[in-house]
């Protein structure tokens, strides 16, 4: 799978399992009844946009992480790009974790992937009639 794709599927997995359905009541994460074949057309049109403008900004920042001998993607990432998807949803929407986080990434390219990150603002997804929808 080619680097636009793996930190496509990253991006839409950190969204599925960071995210909880709306039912207040019984709030569960969306991943424990959809999964990324849920995402609605438009959802994924969404998801592919964002992640296509930052990777237009951003991919020579990722890039030179994975040439840094004292990089090393953490948990399941098999790369940069892999964990920069993954980080890229987290960064954007404040959870707390994300490129900001020095242990992960080189500290500069962090700060920089932070930055952009951020410029893309917050999203939110919902489930709805068995589909993911994002807002």
């Amino acid at each position: 799978m080619d680097p636009e794709n793996r930190f496509f599927m990253a991006y839409a997995e950190a969204a599925l399992w960071s995210s909880v359905s709306d039912d207040e009541d019984d709030a569960e994460a969306i991943t424990d009844e959809h999964a990324i074949c849920d995402l609605s057309d438009d959802a994924e049109t969404a998801f592919r946009a964002d992640c296509a403008g930052f990777l237009w900004l951003a991919s020579g920042l990722i890039a030179a992480a994975d040439e840094d001998p004292d990089y090393h993607p953490p948990g399941d990432c098999r790369d940069a790009f892999d964990h920069a998807g993954h980080d890229f949803w987290l960064t954007r929407n404040g959870h707390g974790c994300g490129f900001w986080e020095t242990p992960d990434w080189p500290e500069a390219i962090g700060t920089a992937l932070d930055t952009i990150a951020k410029a893309f603002g917050e999203t939110w997804l919902y489930a709805h009639d068995g589909t993911v929808e994002v807002m």
